[in-house]
Order: structure tokens, then sequence, then C-alpha cells
């Protein structure tokens, strides 16, 4: 019960904020319970739907993929018996593969919003971009040892991968991935938030030290959390939200009066 009653006055009680700075025992406490229930509320629609979308998958492969051989050799990708650029299109992603064109390529020619992620494979390298957090990766093959493939053989590591068990194991290596990114990412935003939080305190000479505002700003993350966590449910995006939140939640904590009695 503790822990949502801190989440209940962490969106909106500065006062208790403010008497939560000596306390970090309790602040770590409710900062990683906090961040585990933000995973569950991310992933637990996922993980529910994974199975038939993958199975759903797998069937559309069946029908409608060629009968393709890919090969890996010497850091060059060639795909047979595949018409290029194969390309696949669903909503707000598309599958690109073109390892037969000379002439550079750019994944960008084939993203058509600003809210289309994609993948483009091409014979020197893969490309892809996640356009719900504007991340975007490129691995080059010559990094990559040789292999070779075929549909038949992706089929059958796709079967032997959609049984219960090994969707289950996928799902804890997603769930403690995600878990410790994004532990990881709210310290360092906290603690570069912190440092113009207490640069503020200084000059306007409120006593507080750089401890207490991080016991403080492990609390007030909880509002700007669950603002960039919704509108990602909605496809928003708002470039340094999240870090303006919580900035000016830590400088109303600081400039909050302090109350005559504590309140628990």
């Amino acid at each position: 019960m503790w822990f949502f009653n801190s989440l209940y006055r962490s969106l909106f009680d500065f006062r208790w904020l403010k008497e939560r700075r000596n306390d970090p025992g309790f602040a770590w406490s409710y900062f990683f319970l906090f961040i585990f229930l933000i995973v569950g509320l991310i992933l637990v629609p996922f993980f529910i739907q994974m199975p038939g979308n993958l199975k759903g998958l797998r069937v559309l492969a069946e029908k409608n993929v060629p009968d393709f051989q890919m090969e890996l050799k010497d850091g060059q990708l060639t795909v047979n018996n595949l018409v290029q650029p194969y390309v696949i299109k669903n909503k707000d992603f598309v599958f690109v593969v073109d390892t037969a064109t000379t002439t550079a390529l750019r994944l960008e020619n084939w993203l058509e919003t600003p809210v289309t992620s994609g993948v483009l494979v091409t014979k020197d390298r893969l490309e892809a971009f996640d356009a719900n957090n504007g991340n975007s990766h490129t691995q080059d093959w010559k990094d990559v040892p040789d292999y070779r493939t075929s549909k038949n053989e992706v089929l059958a590591l796709a079967d032997k991968w959609l049984k219960p068990l090994a969707l289950y194991f996928i799902g804890l290596i997603m769930f403690l991935g995600l878990y410790i990114g994004l532990v990881v990412s709210k310290l360092l935003t906290l603690l570069i938030v912190s440092v113009l939080a207490l640069a503020i305190n200084n000059f306007a000479k409120k006593g507080w030290t750089f401890k207490q505002l991080i016991n403080i700003g492990l609390f007030a993350l909880t509002l700007p959390t669950i603002l960039i966590t919704a509108l990602g449910w909605v496809g928003g995006r708002v470039n340094f939200l999240y870090s303006l939140v919580l900035l000016a939640i830590l400088l109303a904590v600081v400039f909050t009066k302090d109350s005559k009695e504590v309140v628990n």
C-alpha cells in the first residue's frame, strides 16, 4: 500500500515530496518498484498479443514470401529467388530488401511519414529506424561472420521459437533488457536535471544538497514518466518533455515552503 500511496502523492504533493528529501532508502525502493510497474504496463499488452502476431506472421511468410536463398560472404549479402527491391508495408512500418542495386540506398527514401518505422537490408548493411523514439541503427555486414540460409530454414527456426517455453524466455529477456535500460536512462537524466536544479538552488540560496535533490527526483520522475508513456501509446512525441517536466517539479519542490507538520 505504501508504494501506491507514494505514487499518488508523487504526482502533485510538493510538500510531501519535500519531506522525503532525507530518506534515500525509501526513495530508491520506490524508484525500482515504479520502473518495474512501468515496464510491466509497457510489455504486458505486447506479451499477450505476441504469440498470435508471430504465428500470423509465420503463416503470411509461408504463403507470400518466395523460396529465397540468402548468403552472406566476405561482408557481402546476396539474396536469390527474390524480386528486388522486395518491400513489405504494414501501417506505420516498412521492410525493404535490395541486395541487387549497386548504387547507395537509404532507408529514409521508403519512410513516407514522420511516424513510419522501417528496416532496410542491402548488400553491405542493415539499417533500422524506430519512429517512436527517433533511434536509428546501422549494422555493416563486414562485421558479421559468413552465413547461409533459406526460406525453409527460417520457417523451421520460427517454429522452434514459437513454442511457449521459448516465448516465455524471449519475454523474460525483453523484460530484463527494458528494465535495465529504463533504470539507466532515468538515472542519467535525473543526474543531469539535478545538476541544473542544484545550480538554481545555489543561486537562490535555498540550501538544498545534491543528494537531497536526487532523493526527491526518484519520486518526482513519476509524472513525466507517466506522461511520456501515455504519449507513446497514442503515437505522440515531444522533445525534452520528460526533462522539462522533471526539472519543473524539482524546482517547485525546492521553492515550496516547509509544512509545519510531517505528512506520512
